[in-house]
């Protein structure tokens, strides 16, 4: 299969035509862009192991989330770095990354590649993955942080607060 478009009569050169994708019934090969920053950050190869993180704004007086979109996905191709508008109007780089995932999961991951503010890939220990956690944090899960950063005691009943992400 090519890699990328080919005029009538070019003469082939490695690297210009690529297998073509090993799907078995049911699967979906899907590919999204991520921020080349805090999404690929030359950590993450071809067969790398990922979870995928979308952070969500708040809307209708909800709550600001960060959410696992995909527990554990193979990462089938990183493609080349691109330029990409943002929104606010600056250009940020992007990289391709293509997954084969079940379709539901794929239409999640599309979803989220669309309306979150963000989306970022945790690689996963090639040795065990081990229990991912929670699925969601939401900002009123940091409700005593956000009093000690204003003010207030922050002081709450120790077993009631969850651990945040970078506790490890």
């Amino acid at each position: 299969m090519a890699a990328s478009h080919l005029t009538e009569g070019a003469i082939l050169q490695h690297g210009m035509v690529k297998p073509q994708p090993t799907l078995t019934a049911g699967e979906r090969e899907i590919a999204i862009m991520v921020s080349a920053e805090t999404g690929i950050a030359g950590r993450i190869q071809r067969g790398s192991v990922v979870d995928i993180y979308g952070t969500f704004q708040a809307r209708d007086h909800g709550e600001a989330c960060a959410t696992r979109i995909v527990t554990e996905v193979e990462v089938l191709d990183i493609g080349e770095l691109r330029s990409q508008e943002s929104d606010a109007g600056g250009v940020t780089g992007v990289v391709p990354v293509t997954f084969r995932l079940d379709p539901q999961t794929a239409l999640q991951l599309a979803y989220a590649e669309e309306f979150a503010t963000k989306l970022r890939m945790a690689l996963v220990s090639a040795a065990d993955g081990g229990d991912p956690g929670d699925t969601q944090v939401c900002s009123g899960d940091f409700e005593g942080i956000f009093e000690n950063a204003s003010g207030g005691t922050g002081q709450g009943d120790q077993s009631d607060q969850r651990r945040t992400p970078h506790e490890g």
